[in-house]
């Protein structure tokens, strides 16, 4: 049996962090000190997930509802997303 990856989380965590950052798969590869193989492959299972969204060729973001399902976690606000929160 394969072993379990914690990858996809450590990628998923990266971009948390970095919110409406875009970046490249070298960069990620880079940054989180994981073989870009092993990045590429995780990233693309990420996309088709809808939890990343690619933007450009071979650069990558957070997907929209990822990063609102983040802003709840943290007990954010849709504040300055052009929302009006107001009860009509």
């Amino acid at each position: 049996m394969p072993k379990p990856t914690r990858r996809p989380s450590e990628i998923l965590q990266w971009f948390r962090e970095h919110p409406g950052e875009v970046t490249s798969l070298k960069a990620l590869s880079l940054n989180l000190n994981i073989p870009y193989n092993t990045v590429f492959v995780v990233v693309k299972k990420l996309v088709e997930e809808g939890k990343l969204r690619k933007v450009g060729r071979g650069l990558y973001t957070l997907a929209d509802e990822e990063s609102d399902a983040d802003d709840n976690r943290r007990g954010g606000t849709n504040a300055g997303r052009g929302t009006d929160a107001s009860p009509s």
